[in-house]
Protein backbone atom coordinates (compact mmCIF):
# COMPACT_ATOMS: atom_id res chain seq x y z
CA UNK A 1 0.00 0.00 0.00
CA UNK A 2 0.91 3.81 -0.94
CA UNK A 3 -0.64 6.98 0.60
CA UNK A 4 -1.15 9.51 -1.89
CA UNK A 5 -1.86 13.00 -1.47
CA UNK A 6 -5.02 14.46 -2.16
CA UNK A 7 -4.38 16.01 -5.85
CA UNK A 8 -3.59 12.00 -6.87
CA UNK A 9 -6.83 10.29 -4.83
CA UNK A 10 -9.50 11.65 -3.13
CA UNK A 11 -9.45 10.21 0.64
CA UNK A 12 -10.86 7.18 1.31
CA UNK A 13 -10.71 5.93 -2.32
CA UNK A 14 -8.10 3.35 -3.73
CA UNK A 15 -6.73 2.55 -6.92
CA UNK A 16 -5.25 -0.32 -7.89
CA UNK A 17 -2.36 1.19 -9.33
CA UNK A 18 -1.00 4.48 -8.95
CA UNK A 19 1.63 4.63 -11.72
CA UNK A 20 4.68 5.97 -9.91
CA UNK A 21 6.84 7.55 -12.65
CA UNK A 22 10.60 7.35 -12.62
CA UNK A 23 12.56 9.65 -10.67
CA UNK A 24 16.68 10.34 -9.28
CA UNK A 25 18.74 13.11 -8.17
CA UNK A 26 21.63 14.03 -10.70
CA UNK A 27 25.16 15.31 -8.86
CA UNK A 28 26.59 17.99 -11.69
CA UNK A 29 29.86 19.12 -10.66
CA UNK A 30 31.11 22.22 -12.89
CA UNK A 31 34.97 22.76 -12.77
CA UNK A 32 36.31 25.89 -14.22
CA UNK A 33 39.45 27.17 -13.09
CA UNK A 34 40.31 29.85 -10.10
CA UNK A 35 42.41 33.36 -10.59
CA UNK A 36 42.49 37.15 -8.99
CA UNK A 37 38.87 38.87 -9.03
CA UNK A 38 40.83 41.36 -10.86
CA UNK A 39 42.07 39.47 -13.32
CA UNK A 40 39.23 37.15 -14.33
CA UNK A 41 40.61 36.69 -18.12
CA UNK A 42 42.81 34.68 -16.56
CA UNK A 43 40.12 31.79 -14.90
CA UNK A 44 36.94 30.49 -15.83
CA UNK A 45 34.44 31.62 -13.49
CA UNK A 46 32.57 27.69 -12.56
CA UNK A 47 29.35 29.98 -10.92
CA UNK A 48 29.11 31.64 -14.34
CA UNK A 49 29.08 28.45 -16.26
CA UNK A 50 26.57 27.07 -13.79
CA UNK A 51 24.31 30.07 -14.37
CA UNK A 52 24.62 29.19 -18.33
CA UNK A 53 23.83 25.18 -17.00
CA UNK A 54 20.73 25.86 -15.44
CA UNK A 55 19.59 28.46 -18.26
CA UNK A 56 20.02 25.27 -20.55
CA UNK A 57 18.34 22.93 -18.16
CA UNK A 58 14.99 24.74 -18.14
CA UNK A 59 15.46 24.90 -21.89
CA UNK A 60 15.04 21.32 -21.98
CA UNK A 61 11.83 19.93 -23.70
CA UNK A 62 10.65 16.41 -23.99
CA UNK A 63 6.95 15.01 -25.45
CA UNK A 64 4.66 17.10 -23.58
CA UNK A 65 2.08 14.19 -23.55
CA UNK A 66 3.79 12.49 -21.29
CA UNK A 67 4.64 14.32 -17.77
CA UNK A 68 8.05 15.08 -16.93
CA UNK A 69 9.92 17.41 -14.18
CA UNK A 70 13.64 18.63 -14.39
CA UNK A 71 14.92 21.03 -12.13
CA UNK A 72 17.93 22.22 -9.72
CA UNK A 73 16.95 22.42 -6.11
CA UNK A 74 20.25 23.11 -4.87
CA UNK A 75 23.83 24.42 -5.90
CA UNK A 76 26.95 25.50 -3.95
CA UNK A 77 30.09 27.40 -5.20
CA UNK A 78 32.49 29.71 -4.10
CA UNK A 79 32.84 31.58 -0.34
CA UNK A 80 36.74 30.99 -0.02
CA UNK A 81 36.87 34.67 -0.54
CA UNK A 82 35.38 37.72 -1.97
CA UNK A 83 37.80 38.66 -4.84
CA UNK A 84 38.54 34.88 -6.03
CA UNK A 85 36.69 33.64 -9.29
CA UNK A 86 35.74 30.45 -8.12
CA UNK A 87 36.78 27.16 -9.75
CA UNK A 88 33.66 24.67 -8.71
CA UNK A 89 30.43 24.80 -7.65
CA UNK A 90 28.15 21.69 -7.23
CA UNK A 91 24.53 21.48 -7.82
CA UNK A 92 21.22 18.87 -7.34
CA UNK A 93 18.82 18.31 -9.99
CA UNK A 94 15.63 16.47 -9.50
CA UNK A 95 14.62 14.49 -12.63
CA UNK A 96 11.32 12.70 -12.99
CA UNK A 97 9.50 11.12 -15.68
CA UNK A 98 6.00 8.93 -16.13
CA UNK A 99 7.94 6.40 -18.32
CA UNK A 100 10.74 4.76 -18.62
CA UNK A 101 11.74 5.82 -22.06
CA UNK A 102 10.79 9.32 -21.22
CA UNK A 103 13.62 9.59 -18.67
CA UNK A 104 16.26 7.79 -20.48
CA UNK A 105 15.79 10.76 -23.12
CA UNK A 106 15.30 13.26 -20.59
CA UNK A 107 18.91 12.22 -18.35
CA UNK A 108 20.66 11.97 -21.99
CA UNK A 109 19.32 15.92 -22.42
CA UNK A 110 20.65 17.16 -18.83
CA UNK A 111 23.91 14.92 -19.66
CA UNK A 112 24.11 17.41 -23.29
CA UNK A 113 22.92 20.48 -21.93
CA UNK A 114 25.10 20.60 -18.57
CA UNK A 115 28.21 19.59 -20.62
CA UNK A 116 28.40 22.09 -23.39
CA UNK A 117 26.95 24.59 -21.12
CA UNK A 118 29.86 24.52 -19.33
CA UNK A 119 31.70 23.78 -22.35
CA UNK A 120 31.21 26.92 -23.82
CA UNK A 121 32.64 29.13 -21.05
CA UNK A 122 35.57 26.91 -21.06
CA UNK A 123 34.73 24.73 -18.20
CA UNK A 124 34.36 21.18 -17.57
CA UNK A 125 30.97 19.35 -15.95
CA UNK A 126 30.27 15.66 -14.43
CA UNK A 127 27.07 14.72 -14.59
CA UNK A 128 26.22 11.43 -12.07
CA UNK A 129 23.61 9.25 -10.41
CA UNK A 130 25.43 8.49 -7.50
CA UNK A 131 21.60 7.30 -6.23
CA UNK A 132 20.57 5.03 -9.08
CA UNK A 133 17.82 5.65 -11.24
CA UNK A 134 13.97 4.64 -9.60
CA UNK A 135 12.19 2.84 -12.62
CA UNK A 136 8.63 3.78 -13.07
CA UNK A 137 6.25 1.12 -12.43
CA UNK A 138 4.87 -1.24 -15.19
CA UNK A 139 2.12 -2.79 -13.74
CA UNK A 140 0.84 -6.34 -14.30
CA UNK A 141 -2.48 -6.56 -15.99
CA UNK A 142 -3.84 -9.57 -14.12
CA UNK A 143 -2.36 -9.00 -10.82
CA UNK A 144 -4.32 -5.19 -10.95
CA UNK A 145 -7.80 -6.60 -12.01
CA UNK A 146 -6.83 -9.04 -8.90
CA UNK A 147 -6.13 -6.09 -6.71
CA UNK A 148 -9.12 -4.09 -8.19
CA UNK A 149 -11.43 -6.73 -7.11
CA UNK A 150 -10.14 -6.56 -3.48
CA UNK A 151 -10.23 -3.18 -3.48
CA UNK A 152 -14.80 -3.67 -4.58
CA UNK A 153 -14.66 -5.94 -1.99
CA UNK A 154 -13.42 -4.11 0.86
CA UNK A 155 -14.59 -0.11 0.35
CA UNK A 156 -16.97 -0.57 -2.26
CA UNK A 157 -17.13 0.38 -6.16
CA UNK A 158 -17.82 4.12 -5.42
CA UNK A 159 -14.50 4.02 -4.23
CA UNK A 160 -12.35 2.27 -6.40
CA UNK A 161 -10.44 4.87 -8.92
CA UNK A 162 -9.61 3.61 -12.33
CA UNK A 163 -6.32 3.48 -13.21
CA UNK A 164 -4.71 6.25 -15.09
CA UNK A 165 -3.28 4.89 -19.09
CA UNK A 166 0.00 5.24 -19.95
CA UNK A 167 -0.28 8.69 -22.39
CA UNK A 168 0.49 7.31 -25.98
CA UNK A 169 3.64 8.69 -27.49
CA UNK A 170 3.68 6.50 -30.70
CA UNK A 171 1.70 9.03 -33.46
CA UNK A 172 2.37 9.82 -36.66
CA UNK A 173 1.66 13.79 -37.38
CA UNK A 174 1.13 15.43 -40.76
CA UNK A 175 3.10 18.92 -40.82
CA UNK A 176 1.18 22.32 -39.34
CA UNK A 177 -0.55 22.61 -36.20
CA UNK A 178 -2.82 20.62 -34.33
CA UNK A 179 -2.36 17.82 -37.13
CA UNK A 180 -2.07 15.06 -34.16
CA UNK A 181 -5.23 13.29 -33.06
CA UNK A 182 -5.51 13.18 -29.45
CA UNK A 183 -4.46 9.86 -27.55
CA UNK A 184 -7.33 8.04 -26.22
CA UNK A 185 -10.39 10.55 -25.90
CA UNK A 186 -10.62 14.12 -26.46
CA UNK A 187 -10.86 15.93 -23.04
CA UNK A 188 -12.86 18.42 -24.79
CA UNK A 189 -15.93 19.03 -26.38
CA UNK A 190 -17.31 20.69 -29.38
CA UNK A 191 -21.26 20.77 -29.37
CA UNK A 192 -23.88 22.46 -31.72
CA UNK A 193 -25.83 25.31 -30.58
CA UNK A 194 -27.97 27.36 -32.61
CA UNK A 195 -26.08 26.41 -35.64
CA UNK A 196 -22.63 27.82 -34.13
CA UNK A 197 -19.76 26.03 -32.59
CA UNK A 198 -19.65 26.37 -28.55
CA UNK A 199 -16.61 25.80 -27.19
CA UNK A 200 -16.42 24.23 -23.49
CA UNK A 201 -13.03 25.78 -21.63
CA UNK A 202 -9.82 24.16 -22.74
CA UNK A 203 -6.62 24.44 -24.76
CA UNK A 204 -7.24 23.87 -27.95
CA UNK A 205 -11.30 22.97 -27.78
CA UNK A 206 -12.33 24.08 -30.76
CA UNK A 207 -11.39 23.93 -34.42
CA UNK A 208 -9.76 27.14 -35.76
CA UNK A 209 -11.68 29.03 -38.28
Amino acid sequence: LHIRPVQDIAYGEMSPAVRHASSTFVNVVINGLSSHGARPHLGVNAIEAAAVAINAITAIKINPIIPWSCKVTGIKGGGVAPNIIPDKVEMIVDARAQTNEAMTELLEKLRRAVTNAAAALGATAEVTTPGGVIPAAEYDDELTAEVTECIVEVVGEEKKVEVKPVPETEKVCKPGFNSCEVPEKPINVEEEKEGKKVCKPGFNSCDIE
